[in-house]
């Protein structure tokens, strides 16, 4: 198997509390999106152009694991943000391009179908997290697509099987790998596929749009998706755009909020931000939404309600991506709040352990179910980034405590948001890092 490199820098932030967030700023492309978009070239194997890449530490490993894939990727000079993929030259079975890879998170699965695809063998290390999503996608490639599997104790093995000409697939759950690497396997084997209960995220949806891009028939309904391959396959290169980055966008308006300032937020794609900004208004906060900004105006804290925040995975719904910084916003408002998260993450209950230091109340109501009581927070607080989720959700609570707060390993938020902290220093945030 594969080994996994780390690196062993720990970084800390120090956040003080102590102004109004201010100003106008651009939220950079969707690490989440990109990560798919990558993942498509590589199973259709054509040469793709990709624009609005995010410089984020988790599309520096996917740009890594690409050549295990069968692509080579380069940016071109003078167009920051850009990367152009195309397909190398390999034998299918053949394991060249394997050795050390870098450090593995939840969305390198993504890349499976393209193994397949470019050598007929997948072999990956497991994930941190996010595990039942990924075993979800492994009975697909078995049940559906007749793939081989091996589990082992550090990792799986998928090996293809002869393409099909059609597959009907039904999810247990809506997960968001499953939807994503269901689509890209029969893409990659030019099958047709009929989808029961997909994710309808923002990942899926722009997946989709590159795939109907290339010709690829594309029909969806609220429960349903079907695909089908071109009539022709493309010529030339291919150009795709990675949508702004929504879940960032909230952190940025939860932390102007936090702080009761004011700001716009520009490079946002509406729909992705409708449900969130819904939980936000319904709460008593002046947000509005347009197509392409998101504007947070300040709110007199006396006015606002409890947050009421449930999760879905179902069209419309509130995807549980937005959950942690509008949980970590609660902590500006004395109250009761209450949290549904339809997954159950351990995101969310590594979060929660982290809001408990200020002094927050969290009962469990139900396996799905916590309310929290915010009183008084309290001052100074030491706070631990264990992910790229709970660490851009650290800085929003620290922008809403009375005190300055210290947050140990932005390592893990520089994954997904790498220029986050300096967005909101530039809005008038008053931070300073430090690195051991």
């Amino acid at each position: 198997m594969s080994t996994v490199a780390t690196g062993a820098q720990t970084r800390y932030l120090t956040v003080r509390p102590h102004s109004h967030l201010e100003g106008t700023v651009t939220v950079g492309g969707s690490t989440a999106m990109a990560l798919g978009l990558l993942a498509t070239a590589g199973a259709l194997r054509w040469k793709v152009k990709i624009t609005n890449v995010p410089w984020a530490g988790d599309v520096e490993s996917m740009l890594a694991v690409l050549p295990h894939a069968g692509m080579h990727t380069f940016s071109p000079v003078g167009e920051s943000g850009s990367l152009v993929c195309w397909p190398a030259s390999c034998v299918r079975g053949s394991q060249s391009g394997a050795g050390v890879m870098p450090r593995v998170f939840p969305e390198v699965s993504y890349l499976v179908p393209a193994m397949l695809a470019s050598r007929g063998r997948a072999r990956l290390p497991w994930p941190d997290d996010e595990q039942d999503d990924l075993v979800a996608q492994l009975q697909v490639y078995e049940e559906a697509f007749g793939d081989a599997v091996v589990r082992g104790d550090d990792g799986y093995q998928v090996t293809a099987a002869s393409p099909v000409p059609a597959v009907a697939v039904r999810l247990p759950v809506r997960w968001p790998g499953a939807t994503v690497t269901t689509v890209l396997r029969a893409a990659a084997a030019r099958t047709r596929l009929a989808l029961t209960n997909p994710y309808w995220g923002p990942e899926t949806t722009s997946v989709l749009e590159a795939l109907r891009g290339c010709g690829f028939g594309v029909q969806a309904a609220q429960d349903e998706l079907w695909l089908s391959p071109p009539a022709h396959e493309a010529s030339g290169s291919l150009e795709w755009q990675v949508p702004g980055d929504p879940v960032e966008a909230a952190v940025l308006a939860c932390a102007v909020a936090a702080s009761g300032g004011s700001a716009r937020i520009d490079g946002v794609y509406g729909p992705h931000l409708q449900a969130a900004v819904g939980v936000l208004t319904r709460a008593g906060l002046h947000l509005t939404l347009e197509d392409r900004s998101l504007r947070v105006y300040p709110t007199d804290f006396r006015e606002v309600a409890g947050l009421r925040v449930t999760t879905s995975l179902s069209p419309g719904g509130l995807a549980p991506a937005f959950l942690p910084p509008l949980t970590a916003l609660a902590l500006r408002f004395p109250g009761v709040h209450l949290l549904q998260d339809e997954l159950q993450t351990e995101t969310m209950n590594a979060l929660l352990k982290e809001l408990e230091r200020f002094g927050v109340r969290v009962e469990v109501l139900s396996a799905t179910v916590r309310r929290l009581t915010v009183s008084h927070p309290s001052g100074h607080t030491w706070m631990e980034a264990r992910s790229p989720a709970v660490g851009s959700a650290l800085m929003v609570a620290a922008l809403a405590a009375p005190a300055s707060s210290v947050i140990k390993g932005m390592d893990a938020v520089y994954r997904r948001y790498r220029a986050l902290p300096g967005k909101l220093a530039f809005l008038g945030a008053d931070l300073v890092e430090t690195s051991q």
